[in-house]
Order: structure tokens, then sequence, then C-alpha cells
């Protein structure tokens, strides 16, 4: 993508008149915008000081009310601008709106394997079988085994699991905030 506005790629503008004038054209036209003409006596006083200094001059004679009528009706810088910008928007909203879909997908699913592990454990462990038994069976880590195994026996009898979960999650953040 190349800069066409007037003052960039001054080689490439040297080369192609048309273009160069193009670029004129244009500027002057946003020139007399920015002085405060409408856009549609903006594009007639810059089409006339086009023709009066060779700029487009045979072009813009023979094509003054197409350019006349693209440059107001079809093209509205201010108006596509908004629409790219909103068009950037939605993109980046949706890709944002994606990415949490996976992350939280991701957090669902590790939260879903844990919950499992945790209720292997609490039966295993209401089977008596052995920490170190429980960890390689399930193949474990002892220590996580061991610490599930810690919070379940809190509530013996009557083991809750999603409690037990609940309590070693916040156990195990408060070990990740040390």
């Amino acid at each position: 993508m190349l800069n066409i506005n007037k003052g960039h790629n001054v080689a490439l503008m040297e080369k192609c008149r048309e273009l160069h004038d193009y670029s004129t054209f244009v500027a002057l036209v946003r020139e007399k915008q920015k002085s405060g003409l409408p856009l549609v006596l903006a594009v007639n006083d810059a089409m006339e000081e086009c023709i009066k200094n060779d700029v487009l001059a045979d072009f813009l004679r023979k094509n003054r009310a197409e350019v006349l009528k693209v440059s107001i009706y079809e093209y509205d810088e201010e108006r596509n601008y908004q629409l790219l910008q909103k068009q950037y928007r939605n993109a980046g909203l949706a890709e944002g709106r994606e990415a949490g879909l996976a992350e939280g997908h991701k957090a669902g699913l590790e939260e879903g394997q844990l919950l499992e592990q945790v209720r292997l454990i609490v039966k295993k462990m209401q089977k008596n079988d052995s920490v170190l038994r429980i960890a390689e069976t399930l193949e474990l880590d002892e220590a996580f085994v061991q610490l599930i195994c810690q919070i379940a026996k809190q509530m013996a009898p009557d083991y809750d699991v999603e409690k037990v979960m609940e309590l070693y999650q916040k156990k195990n953040m408060g070990s990740d905030e040390q």
C-alpha cells in the first residue's frame, strides 16, 4: 500500500503525472474544506483551480459532473473513516470474544479435570487407600493427593467433593499469592 497524499512518495509522483495531479486535486479539496467550505463548493473550487493550473485539466473538463458526483455522493472521507473505525472495533470485539471463550473453555476443562481428580481421591480415601497408593494408582503428585486428603478428612464422614475442591482452591490461591 502506498501513500499518495501530497508530499508522500515523491519519486512515484514524479514518474506518474496523473497520480501527482490526482493527489494535488484531493489536497486542494481538503484544504478548501478545512477553510470552511462545504464539500460541494470545495470540490467545485478545487476543479476550477486545477483546470486553471493545468492539473487534470482535460479529465476535469470532460468528466466534471462525474467527478462532482463521486466526490460528494460516493466518497465522504469522514463517513468512510467512521465506518472503518466501526469495522475495526467490531473485528477487535469479535477477536476478543473468541479469545475469551477459548480461555474460558480451557479454564472450564481444567477445573473439570481437577474436580474429577478430587472426586477420585476422595473415593479412594473412603476405601482407606493410602496417600501413596492413591497417588500411584491415579498417577498424581503425592503432595497434591496428601493435601486433598487432609482437606477431605476435616469433613469425615460426610465428604462433599465440591466443598473439598472449594477449600483446595482457596488454600491453593493463598499459596500462589505468597
